[in-house]
């Protein structure tokens, strides 16, 4: 009896270890949707905190049909709970949405995306050629014209 409780409390110990999420010098990989009350889609290309270039492709996974927006942000968007709208949409920097070039199903290159104007809240013609820094990337998706999906909010640098 006593082999067994030691085997089965090296089985939980070793298993534990491979489970954790991060270790004490990683920031956990953020799984809650941006918008609360929708549900998540599943950010897959870049790895939350990569570093990346204007060629590199964004990818999830889009198992619906839906219209979506893509967003850039210079610092963490925080949203209303009550509006469910974006309340800092100043740090939006770009972004792109359904219907427009570049904007494929479940992907697009970091390139294709355009700058944001907070005056108007649209995406402007002019491509987005993001200086170097720290950014944060999330979608969210309409089914029909009812926000119902939204992503965990990623982080990558651009060097």
């Amino acid at each position: 009896m006593k082999k067994i409780n030691i085997f089965l409390l090296t089985i939980l110990v070793f298993s534990g270890g491979c489970l954790a999420e991060s270790t004490d010098d990683e920031t956990p990989v953020p799984v809650t949707p941006v918008f609360p009350d929708t549900t998540r889609i599943e950010l897959q290309l870049p790895a939350h905190q990569s570093t990346v270039t204007t060629a590199t492709e964004f990818m999830w996974d889009e198992s619906e049909d839906l219209s979506i927006v893509f967003a850039v942000f210079s610092s963490q968007p925080v949203v209303d709970a009550n509006t469910l709208k974006i309340s800092n949409n100043e740090s939006i920097v770009a972004g792109t949405h359904t219907g427009r070039e570049g904007l494929s199903r479940g992907s697009l290159v970091l390139s294709e995306t355009y700058v944001y104007n907070p005056d108007t809240d649209r995406f402007t013609e002019e491509k987005f050629l993001p200086p170097a820094g720290t950014y944060y990337w999330c979608l969210w998706g309409f089914k029909g014209a009812v926000l119902k999906y939204s992503s965990p909010v990623w982080q990558f640098t651009i060097e």
